[in-house]
C-alpha cells in the first residue's frame, strides 16, 4: 500500500466514503430534479454583515473531474475562516482516524466471515484491489470499505476537497475549524452493525465492475452539481435505511446549529459532503429555517 494510498484512507471522511458508493439506484434517476442545482450557496440575511458560503463536496474525485470554478474561489478567498466537517490538519483527528479503523486487540478480519467467504475475500482483493488480504487483516470492515470505494476510481491518484482546502487556507492563512470531532464520527460507524458492513465488504469486493459503474454515476450526478440526486442516492439506498438518522439527519441538525453561530461571528466557507446539502432535512433547508438566505451559485 503506497503512502499515498495510505493517507487518503486515514484522512478521508469514513462515513461519506461509504455512503456515497453504496447507495446507487437508477430508479432514483428518473425521479425528479431539483429545482435549483448547484454545490456552492452564499449564505446571507439574519442579521449577517457579510455573507458566508456553504460547499458540497465529495471525498473521491479524479483530477479530470474536480470542479473549482471563478465563483467557488471568490468565496473562499472572501472568507476569513474555513469549516469543514473534521480539522483535517489536526494530528489529533488524524491520530484517532488511524486508530478507529484498526480492530480491537485479539480480533482479526477474518473473524466476520466463514472460512470459505474469507477465502473468497482473498482472491477477490486482490483482483480488484492489488491487496493482499494479509495487509488489512487488522482493519475494520468500515475501512475496507473505504478502501474499496478509492480503488473505484478510474485514476491513479484521486483527489480531496477536504485536503485541497486545508492546504489553500494553509497558504492564504486563514484558520480550519471542524463541525464535529473525530471521535463523534467514529461513534456513528460503531452503532452500525459490524457483520452487515462485513457482508457489504464481501458485496462490493466481489463486483467491481458494479462497484464502479455506481460511482460513476454519482461523479456525474456531482458533475452536474445536482444535490438532489446525490441526496437521494444516499437516502434510498436499500444499504443504509436503518441507519439515515445517524448518518445524515442528526448530523445535518448538528451543523446546522453551528453553522448559525460561526457566520454570524465572521465569514465563514463552510464545506461538507453534497448529499447533505439538499433534502426537508438538509442543511440548505434547515439554515433556511432559521432565517437565513440561501442562493446558489455557479
Amino acid at each position: 500500500m503506497t503512502a499515498n494510498f495510505s493517507r487518503i484512507v486515514k484522512l478521508c471522511s469514513v462515513l461519506l466514503g461509504i455512503s456515497s458508493y453504496t447507495c446507487m439506484t437508477r430508479q432514483v434517476a428518473a425521479q425528479e430534479k431539483p429545482q435549483q442545482a448547484a454545490l456552492l450557496w452564499e449564505i446571507s440575511g439574519n442579521g449577517l454583515q457579510a455573507p458566508s458560503y456553504l460547499f458540497g463536496t465529495i471525498h473521491f474525485i479524479c483530477e479530470a473531474d474536480y470542479i473549482w470554478t471563478d465563483s467557488m474561489q471568490k468565496a473562499f478567498d472572501g472568507c476569513s475562516r474555513v469549516a469543514l466537517e473534521m480539522d483535517m490538519d489536526d494530528a489529533e483527528v488524524q491520530a484517532q482516524l488511524t486508530q478507529s479503523m484498526t480492530l480491537p486487540k485479539g480480533m482479526a478480519l477474518k473473524d466476520y466471515f466463514s472460512d470459505e467467504q474469507y477465502q473468497q475475500l482473498s482472491v477477490d482483493l486482490m483482483d480488484f484491489a492489488g491487496i493482499p488480504v494479509r495487509m488489512i487483516q487488522h482493519m475494520r470492515p468500515f475501512a475496507v470499505l473505504s478502501i474499496l470505494s478509492f480503488k473505484s476510481l478510474n485514476c491513479p491518484a484521486p483527489q480531496s476537497y477536504e485536503l485541497k482546502l486545508t492546504a489553500q487556507a494553509a497558504e492564504k492563512g486563514k484558520e480550519v475549524i471542524g463541525l464535529e470531532q473525530a471521535a463523534d464520527q467514529i461513534a456513528i460507524v460503531d452503532k452500525m452493525e459490524p457483520d452487515s458492513l462485513a457482508q457489504l465488504v464481501l458485496k462490493y469486493a466481489s463486483q467491481p465492475d458494479s462497484l464502479k459503474h455506481q460511482y460513476s454515476e454519482l461523479i456525474t450526478a456531482y458533475k452536474h452539481q445536482d444535490i438532489q440526486l446525490l441526496h437521494q442516492l444516499i437516502a434510498q439506498s436499500p444499504d443504509y435505511e436503518l441507519n439515515l438518522e445517524e448518518l445524515l439527519y442528526r448530523r445535518n441538525r448538528n451543523w446546522a446549529e453551528q453553522i448559525g453561530p460561526l457566520v454570524q461571528h465572521e465569514p465563514t466557507f463552510i464545506a461538507v459532503g453534497a448529499g447533505h446539502l439538499a433534502g426537508d432535512e438538509g442543511v440548505i433547508a434547515l439554515l433556511r429555517k432559521k432565517g437565513f438566505t440561501l442562493t446558489p451559485l455557479k
